[in-house]
């Protein structure tokens, strides 16, 4: 008993006197802990009761509180495993309904059992709350009744005594079961308020938290940004960063306090005097939450200086602006434009004097060719064989430079913006590749290769062209083809995909790397460089392929293979009626 004593003394002083409010922190604790503190208290009562009763000579009395109280210990004992909760709650309610009806129907007058037995409903209910409990204290009236009924203990109670107890006895049930129901809600709603209470304290502390990092944020950017950053109330500068004093030349001290007034010139560059300026813009401000504007400002030794200003509306009066000097922009963005237009105008002079030099330079290569091919003929008879082969490399000589000058001079064309297209309705096959091929066959010849034209569209080929620029297009393609096939065949393949006319140019030569296809309609480019390259050639044939292309709406693709030749795809669209 003694140690029973000082346990429970030890468990209801840490219970309400320590500090770790989570002793008590669920509701299975609080059960657990008001369930031995019952315990305790029908244990002390039962052994004095008990001793009472044997000291009075009813020892049958004395024997049943006694053995209660054993019974109520080790109960007591065995809760202090806390997952035996529940099974001991349901022992501890059998044996006090068992104690209380037994104290109910013994034959004493003396006793007050049943005002005892009034603490079934309150205590039952409670510890096994609910309908559980109003049922079990339900059983417990129902079976003192039918004892009642049948008059046991004999003579014991009359009928009015009866009634009465019965209607006490479910009087305190339905008050005890309302108010447990009253205090399961409470406690419900107390818990879910303390749930919605520390989930805001948790949330509170996450957006603190969040604030801070944020409010250092703030100030890295406020401090760290090339623009300078200044908060006014009013016109009055009431905060700013490191920025903003290295722009004006003041000390913090000096900028503190100033007006926007005081850092302005009297007068804007548009004549407006700067007070009823700035006015106007903070009402503006003010309308639309913000507005950028350009401004002209004063630093502390009299310098001006030009700002792009972006004006924000914060609240209370206060306003945020942003400046940057634009000066050195501005200067820089006049030199840029003077740049753009010197080099505009170079390269117009260039394109139009190299448009201008097309006589000059033609002119005297014709009547080389022209006399090469007089003489050759005059001195028929008369010519060696080495002299043969010294006409033949001015033939061939004199025909290059041409080319490359025809192509330089339409890249020129092309670039200044002179070519003027001349679109027209024309046979894509009579007017452009029949004639191209006819022109090709003495060179195809020359290498032994053949040049296949197949046309799987039936009927005429009708098209919106330019037919100067396309026919320079497709013999470029070709002449390529040829240039770099040494056997096999030139396949010429045209057909429908769709609405639009498709030309493809395959051959059979010796392919493009995949590196070098994004460069391939580069001017000046090849994939061979420097004078130890296979190929003559100036880089400008698919250049100007790609732009004469474009002046007539053509999309031109390329697949190729590097060892396994080439296919060129000159994709027409549909001619409007």
């Amino acid at each position: 008993m003694a140690n029973l004593f000082k346990y429970h003394t030890n468990l209801f002083h840490s219970a309400f006197n320590s500090d770790d409010t989570s002793f008590i922190s669920s509701d299975a604790e609080r059960r657990q802990l008001l369930l031995h503190l019952m315990i305790f208290t029908g244990v002390v009562f039962l052994f004095i009761f008990g001793i009472l009763a044997v000291y009075q000579g009813l020892y049958l009395q004395g024997i049943a509180d006694i053995v209660a109280a054993i019974i109520l210990y080790i109960l007591d004992f065995n809760l202090k495993k806390r997952e035996r909760l529940i099974l001991i709650t349901r022992l501890f309610v059998i044996v006090l309904a068992a104690l209380f009806m037994y104290l109910v129907l013994i034959k004493s007058d003396s006793l007050s059992g049943h005002l005892w037995s009034f603490m079934v409903p309150i205590s039952v209910i409670f510890l096994l709350r609910g309908k559980t409990g109003l049922i079990t204290t339900l059983i417990f009236i129902t079976v003192i009744d039918v004892f009642f009924i049948f008059d046991y203990p004999p003579g014991q109670y009359d009928l009015y005594f009866k009634l009465r107890y019965t209607g006490v006895f479910l009087a305190i049930t339905v008050i005890s079961y309302f108010l447990e129901l009253v205090r399961d809600k409470t406690q419900i709603s107390l818990e879910s308020k303390n749930r919605e209470l520390d989930a805001t304290v948790i949330e509170l502390n996450r957006k603190e938290k969040e604030l801070e990092v944020n409010s250092r944020q703030y100030r890295l950017l406020f401090e760290d940004t090339n623009d300078a950053i200044i908060i006014m109330e009013g016109s009055r500068l009431i905060d700013f960063n490191a920025r903003a004093l290295e722009m004006f030349g003041y000390s913090r001290e000096e900028f503190a306090g100033l007006s926007v007034f005081d850092l302005s010139p009297q007068s804007q560059p548009c004549g407006s005097d700067s007070k009823s300026k700035a006015i106007e813009y903070f009402r503006t401000a003010r309308k639309k939450n913000n507005i950028r504007f350009e401004w002209l400002h004063r630093r502390k030794n009299s310098g001006l200086f030009t700002a792009d200003i972006i004006l924000h509306v914060m609240n209370n009066n206060r306003y945020f602006a942003t400046l940057r000097d634009i000066d050195y922009l501005k200067e820089t963005e006049k030199q840029l434009i003077e740049a753009k237009e010197a080099a505009e105008k170079s390269e117009r002079i260039k394109s139009e004097f190299l448009a201008q030099m097309s006589h000059e330079i033609r002119t005297p290569i014709n009547a080389i060719l022209n006399f090469s091919s007089l003489l050759k003929s005059e001195l028929n008879d008369k010519i060696k064989d080495e002299d043969v082969i010294a006409f033949s490399a001015i033939e061939n000589s004199a025909s290059r430079l041409m080319r490359t000058i025809d192509l330089i001079l339409n890249v020129a064309e092309v670039e200044s913006g002179t070519i003027a297209p001349v679109f027209s309705k024309i046979d894509l096959v009579k007017e452009a590749i029949i004639p191209i091929l006819k022109d090709m066959k003495g060179m195809t010849e020359d290498k032994n290769l053949e040049l296949i034209f197949e046309n799987k569209i039936q009927g005429p080929v009708l098209l919106n062209l330019d037919q100067y620029s396309i026919n320079q297009s497709i013999s470029n393609i070709i002449d390529n083809a040829i240039k770099y096939t040494d056997e096999g065949q030139i396949n010429i393949l045209l057909y429908k995909s769709g609405e639009n006319i498709v030309l493809d140019i395959i051959d059979s030569g010796i392919g493009i790397s995949k590196e070098y296809l994004p460069n391939l309609f580069d001017k000046f480019s090849q994939e061979q460089q420097g004078y130890s390259r296979s190929f003559e050639g100036n880089g400008l044939g698919l250049a100007l392929v790609k732009e004469y292309c474009k002046i007539n709406n053509v999309d031109v693709q390329v697949e190729s293979t590097k060892g396994y030749g080439s296919k060129f795809s000159l994709i027409f669209p549909p001619a409007s009626n």
